[in-house]
Formats: C-alpha cells, structure tokens, sequence
C-alpha cells in the first residue's frame, strides 16, 4: 500500500549524517528521499571550548540553539574528563532530544523556537534565578543572545563548538534528482542551507518547480529572501514535521500560492 508521501521526491540538504536519518523516515512514509548535502560540520576543539568544558558543571546552565551545539559540548566534557553541566536550556525539540540523550537535565519551552526568544525567557526569568551561563554556539551565530542576557544582569561566558562548511553540490545527483519529478521537494534547514543552494544550484531549479520545506522560521525568512517559492515552514523542527508538511501539500497543479 502506498504510503503517506507516496510519489514525492525530496533532497534532503542537512549535513550527511543528520541527513542519512531523514531519509530514513522519509522513505518509509513512501518518499523518495535523497541524500543531498549543501553543508558539513566541523567540531571545535580548541583551548577556549576545553577549557569551558572544564567549568561547565560550575555554572547554573549551559544555553543550547542547535543539536550541534550539544554534540559540540558532549565531545569537549569526554576530551577533558569533565563533570556534565547542571542544566541545559535548549531551543527546539531536536536540541533538547540531543541534551536528554547526554543525560543532561533540561528545560525547553515548546514555543521557544529562536535563540532571540530563549534569550528572551531566560531574562525575564522563566527558567529560574540564573547568574552564570555558558553558550555554545557555531561560529555563525551572532552575538544577540548574548548581549541580551548581559543586559538582565548574567555573566555569560560564549563559546563557539562547531562550524559550518559549505559541501560541494553533486551535480549529477542533483541533476538526477530534477530528472521527471512530478512531486518535488526541497527541505532546507537553516539560512546556510539557503546561501548554498543559491550559491550552487541556482542554475540547476531554474527549469524545476520545487516546493522548499523549511526547518525554522528563520530559515523560511531567508528562503523568501532569496525569492524562493513556493516556502512552506515545518510545524516543528522535526523529521515527522517535515513528512507532515509534505503529506498535507496540493498534488501537482493545486493552489501553491501561500507560505504556510
């Protein structure tokens, strides 16, 4: 029996080995899922994030945006046979799964979906009375959170775990990939995926009519930005979201006008 996503073809563009997982799912919702990469990451491991490895257990909590930054820390304790921190604030269900899977106690508000608006619970209390925090971010990350949480009165101590590269665009597969697809999508999963598929498949979607299905609104934000469309956004930055999103979209022909 077919299944759910039965007759759509999806490039799935997250690094390879987050990307290996989505299509799994995918696939066994009836997708025709491919592996396609635009970025890989790269883990720090330099003095500065050892050495907060180091002091993590010692601060009231450790403020975590992305899966990756959770990775980041998890290889930086175990490199330096350090205590785990006391608390993990995280934003969005994939980077509170990752913490809890560390063992780490956490707390994540189902409607924090922003580093912007954890930054804002956190200053206005909701997580409890903090004074010194330790962020983990990649090295795109700007400096917003951390300005807003000195500006309530914490001591934040910033730290860059991982960064973000940029992987060569398979011509072929992707040339594949929009070869007779009747269904085709196009999941995207942060502003880098976006540059990416721009800076290197631009000339390859000028012929297709993909949908893009964004993880995040700030991704979405990007994506519009660059005058993608059709956009539609993920109602959570999960592989059942996306499959979700994908399952309730027109079939070709159908109205495709609206960001959802």
């Amino acid at each position: 029996m077919p299944g759910p996503l039965s007759g759509w073809r999806v490039a799935v563009t997250r690094p390879h080995d987050q990307a290996e997982r989505t299509a799994a799912a995918l696939r066994d919702l009836g997708a025709d899922a491919r592996v396609l990469p635009l970025l890989a990451v790269q883990w720090c491991r330099g003095p500065e994030l050892l050495a907060a490895a180091r002091a993590a257990s010692e601060l009231d909590a450790v403020i975590c945006t992305s899966a990756n930054a959770v990775r980041a820390l998890v290889a930086a304790l175990a490199e330096v046979a350090a205590a785990p921190p006391r608390c993990c604030l995280a934003v969005g269900p994939a980077t509170a799964a990752a913490a809890q899977a560390a063992g780490w106690p956490v707390q994540h508000w189902p409607e924090v979906a922003t580093a912007a608006a954890l930054a804002e619970c956190v200053a206005q209390g909701r997580a409890g009375k903090l004074e010194r925090v330790l962020y983990v971010h990649g090295q795109l990350a700007g400096s917003a959170l951390s300005e807003r949480l000195r500006a309530a009165g914490l001591d934040v101590r910033a730290v860059c775990g991982y960064q973000t590269l940029e992987s060569a665009a398979d011509a072929a597969a992707w040339q594949s990939l929009l070869a007779g697809a009747p269904r085709l999508a196009i999941a995207l999963y942060s502003p880098s995926a976006v540059r990416s598929l721009q800076r290197q498949c631009r000339l390859w979607l000028s012929s297709a009519r993909p949908v893009y299905v964004c993880v995040g609104p700030t991704t979405t934000a990007s994506a519009e930005a660059a005058g993608l469309w059709p956009v539609y956004t993920a109602a959570a930055p999960s592989d059942a979201a996306v499959a979700a999103l994908l399952a309730g979209l027109p079939r070709p022909g159908g109205c495709l006008s609206q960001t959802e």
